[in-house]
């Protein structure tokens, strides 16, 4: 799934993804220094894979907007997002 991403470590950005296939659902574990990120409606038009997204904050604080809806995550919190409207988040 497309998306932008910005990040004030660009010049030593380091990140980690584990991914497992699980059929119906796939679980995807992801370790990066805070980014900003936007799904807009031109990277869905590229692609839209049509699922949602279940995150779990694990650390930090993370501010998510979808539609009209934002909200600040911490650590624990639980989030869903649709592939097929733009997002944004910071964190």
């Amino acid at each position: 799934m497309p998306f932008a991403l910005r990040s004030d470590h660009q010049a030593d950005f380091r990140a980690q993804a584990h991914a497992v296939d699980l059929g119906a659902v796939s679980v995807t574990l992801l370790a990066q220094p805070s980014t900003e990120g936007w799904r807009t409606p031109k990277l869905i038009r590229q692609s839209d894979p049509e699922f949602y997204q279940f995150g779990v904050n694990m650390r930090g604080h993370v501010q998510i907007s979808q539609d009209e809806h934002s909200i600040a995550l911490t650590p624990g919190d639980l989030v869903l997002l649709d592939s097929s409207r733009p997002f944004h988040w910071v964190g």
